[in-house]
């Protein structure tokens, strides 16, 4: 592909790598992502709550309710813990039942309990 240079003094400049960089995420973001309305609304039942983690059990039983398959359900989960929503330890450890619902207030938990 050809390489065209552009004037950063011209206004047209941020217009056109406004325009440019709005393809490709765009793209990008249309070919990876496709989140089930079902899953968005499954993790703002646990927006606000003051829970720091869950029983798997329990929010799967929360996922039936919302008329979610089993296999919508794990890719819930494994959706929502690559993007640091949520933290599904038996993704990490399959003995685990637990779901942390709040990743960043785990964390500072943790952090205070070895960095008093």
């Amino acid at each position: 592909k050809e390489v065209t240079p552009i004037n950063p003094d011209d206004d047209k400049c941020l217009e056109v790598l406004k325009r440019k960089a709005d393809e490709i995420t765009g793209a990008k973001l249309e070919s990876t992502i496709q989140i089930p309305l079902a899953s968005i609304f499954l993790r703002s039942l646990y927006y606000g709550v003051d829970k720091m983690y869950i029983r798997k059990s329990e929010l799967k039983d929360k996922a039936k309710l919302l008329k979610m398959t089993e296999n919508e359900f794990e890719s819930f989960c494994k959706t929502f813990m690559s993007s640091g929503s949520i933290i599904d330890v038996s993704l990490i450890d399959k003995k685990s039942e637990y779901v942390i619902l709040q990743p960043t207030n785990f964390i500072c938990a943790l952090d205070k309990i070895f960095y008093p």
